[in-house]
């Protein structure tokens, strides 16, 4: 039987060690203190369907022996000294239980997930549903599989790929003609995950969704007359002057891949002595920020690759695993991340709408991963000020002498409207002046990489780790 050594607080070995005998929760775990056991105890018993009689408690407690069954009628586990009580507060927002323990859950299924590729597992053709309120706890306890195994081995692969996989497994569509509701199907999907069945849901998951040529007018026109009911007259106007999708066709895909080349001027290697250097210089991302940026998500944003979803991050952070994500994304952070997934983690599914009612030209709208923007968000939230003084103020340059021009782009509030009313209102007060607007044609993808590294380096050295994981390489 393993121990689950991310729970060794601090390198202490002593801990009270609670092992279930039973389905699904083959497996132990330590914990450092008898808030720990509390926790894990009363949300396992409340969320399993496991017997008190099921699940024993031993080890040591501040070196003291402590040894027992949490049966009927028994609120604690006894010591030597006192009684460590059920003191946690179960429920949906209840500490981490034991269901879903990597070491010892599902090992068919993690030796099925090595035979797939991590491009197998990190795209899927289908949007990912909406997890319940009341199942965010259940759900929660699925994401923690990986996330237990990502937080502690930063080069597991195999992780990270069950991470990406978990959408497509847990949350695809449901299928027409099946009586359940979506609550139950969801439901039944997390419990057949929790028991390692992972290859049996992706049999389930179907086959590619159809190409559709563009947007089915019906459908949009239908979708707008039920909001115009609903009294939702903007998001009616919205509806109706939504972009048309480009045809899913080869030469889309070509037009697509000329507007998003491959990295351009990738930097030579810093060499591993300074790698390690601006690794153990990288930012760590502060509690607070990052409760800051969870709470203002922005909702109903379009998934990455994987399907992961804005909705599906905050389940997992108010459900017990807000630690466990934390420390994920300080890893990120740092740059610690195995090299097989960063192409995905950095890049973007692209989007191909309709540029012009020709469709000759297309625009790509850029999807990317879930967990990469909220590590960027926390590193602007964290860095705002810096970033405002080097890129923008009323300081002289100090390479030309002039004023550096004012920006709206970086930690500037409500920067879309203060840009529009900067613009317009001299335009007004000076009805013979001319604006004067440039463009740079597809900036973004034309960025020159290594000379932003360089820049990185020198000036923010902090997030020098996190920017080469993302940029750092051609995808």
């Amino acid at each position: 039987m393993k121990i689950c050594s991310q729970h060794l607080l601090g390198g202490v070995e002593e801990g009270i060690m609670i092992v279930s005998q039973v389905p699904p929760l083959v497996g132990a775990e330590y914990y450092a203190n008898e808030h720990e056991v509390g926790q894990a105890l009363h949300h396992m018993l409340s969320t399993t369907s496991l017997k008190r009689e099921d699940v024993f408690v031993t080890g040591k407690l501040d070196g003291e022996e402590a040894m027992g069954v949490a049966g009927e009628g028994v609120d604690g586990v006894r010591t030597a000294g006192g009684e460590c009580g059920l003191l946690g507060a179960g429920g949906q927002h209840g500490g981490e239980s034991l269901v879903g323990d990597p070491d010892g859950l599902g090992e068919a299924g993690w030796t099925w997930l090595r035979g797939l590729s991590v491009d197998e597992c990190a795209v899927s053709d289908f949007p990912s549903l909406m997890v319940p309120k009341k199942l965010w706890g259940l759900f929660t306890e699925c994401v923690m599989v990986a996330l237990r195994r990502m937080r502690v081995d930063t080069e597991d692969v195999e992780a990270y790929k069950l991470f990406f996989l978990l959408p497509r497994l847990v949350l695809q569509p449901v299928q027409q003609g099946v009586k359940q509701g979506v609550a139950q199907v969801i439901k039944e999907r997390c419990a057949r995950f929790l028991r390692g069945e992972w290859e049996g849901l992706h049999a389930e998951v179907p086959g590619d969704r159809r190409a559709v040529a563009e947007a089915d007018e019906e459908r949009v026109l239908r979708d707008a007359v039920r909001l115009v009911k609903a009294g939702q007259l903007g998001k009616a106007a919205k509806r109706l002057e939504l972009a048309k999708l480009a045809t899913a066709t080869e030469e889309t895909l070509l037009k697509l891949e000329r507007l998003h080349p491959a990295g351009i001027g990738r930097r030579q290697d810093v060499g591993e002595d300074r790698r390690r250097e601006l690794r153990g210089q990288a930012l760590e991302l502060d509690e607070k920020t990052f409760d800051d940026v969870m709470r203002n998500l922005p909702q109903a944003s379009g998934p990455g690759s994987s399907q992961w979803r804005w909705e599906h991050m905050w389940a997992v952070h108010v459900s017990g695993g807000r630690d466990a994500l934390m420390e994920v994304c300080n890893h990120l952070a740092a740059g610690r991340a195995p090299a097989g997934v960063r192409e995905w983690l950095a890049g973007a599914r692209l989007v191909a709408l309709l540029k012009d009612d020709l469709g000759v030209n297309v625009r790509p709208i850029p999807c990317g991963e879930v967990l990469r923007k909220l590590v960027a968000k926390v590193i602007c939230r964290q860095r705002a000020k810096a970033l405002r003084a080097r890129f923008c103020g009323n300081r002289q340059d100090d390479d030309h002498g002039g004023p550096r021009a004012a920006q709206i782009g970086v930690a500037v509030k409500g920067g879309a409207d203060l840009g529009v009313h900067t613009v317009q209102a001299p335009l007004d007060w000076h009805p013979e002046w001319v604006c004067v607007k440039a463009d740079a044609r597809n900036a973004f993808n034309a960025l020159h990489r290594e000379a932003m590294l360089e820049a990185i380096e020198r000036d923010f050295p902090e997030l020098w780790a996190w920017t080469d994981l993302c940029y750092g390489a051609r995808v």
